[in-house]
């Protein structure tokens, strides 16, 4: 696969040689300005190339929402013609514009077999363009050293992606309020949100649903030795 695509679809090969890291890496960075914009792009291209050295500091927001009456879900507020339909494991492996590596297709697995994740896909012109999901029991960020058990009442929204070509639709707005009413119907009275700092449009979403921000975690790691550490949002 080129390596364009590999870094639109968010694809992270193991090996590279030195000539194609440096692409891939600049390729990342154009594809994070397109998402966060210049400052943050420029943030976030940094933090790439930290963490290929092994060095890594993230801080994302903890947000939550009481869960308290259905949203009434607006079709018109994505402006073009969709349909939602809850994803199983062949839709991710058969999906025909988002590529997804071997590890992610085996995360993927492993949570629709627990049946405690729902994932969700945005299908434009019968083609995926967004994929998100919902956890009911585990807590999970991209950092493994936090992950553990949400309370009973608690769920959580996690891991979204919008193809690069379907951005500013209006989906992630949406689907932040239909994946509330899902969380509702499993009998969840508060929602738990993590996003990164640096990720405006994701928190543009969220807030707009009514989460609001509980604490920071401030992720470090140098090389094999990693910390997180909670500070509650004043």
């Amino acid at each position: 696969m080129p390596l364009q695509k590999i870094a639109e679809n968010r694809i992270y090969p193991k090996k590279l040689n030195q000539h194609a890291l440096k692409v891939f890496v600049m390729l990342k960075g154009i594809n994070e300005f397109k998402q966060y914009g210049t400052k943050n792009g420029l943030i976030r291209l940094f933090k790439l190339i930290f963490r290929k050295i092994g060095i890594e500091y993230e801080v994302y927001l903890y947000c939550s929402k009481v869960i308290d009456d259905n949203f009434d879900l607006d079709s018109n507020q994505i402006k073009r013609p969709f349909v939602v339909k809850e994803l199983s494991y062949d839709d991710f492996k058969t999906a025909s514009n988002i590529k997804f590596s071997e590890n992610k297709l085996e995360l993927f697995q492993k949570r629709l077999q627990k049946k405690t994740y729902h994932s969700y896909g945005v299908y434009i012109d019968g083609v995926l363009a967004y994929t998100t999901w919902i956890s009911l029991q585990e807590f999970e960020m991209s950092k493994n050293i936090a992950n553990g058990l949400l309370a009973k009442n608690e769920g959580l929204i996690i891991d979204s992606y919008c193809h690069h070509e379907y951005r500013g639709l209006g989906i992630h707005s949406y689907m932040s309020k239909f994946r509330i009413n899902e969380l509702k119907k499993y009998g969840k009275k508060k929602s738990v949100a993590i996003m990164l700092k640096e990720n405006l449009p994701t928190q543009k979403a969220h807030f707009k649903a009514g989460y609001e921000i509980e604490k920071y975690l401030h992720y470090f790691r140098i090389f094999k030795f990693e910390k997180i550490k909670a500070k509650k949002f004043k």
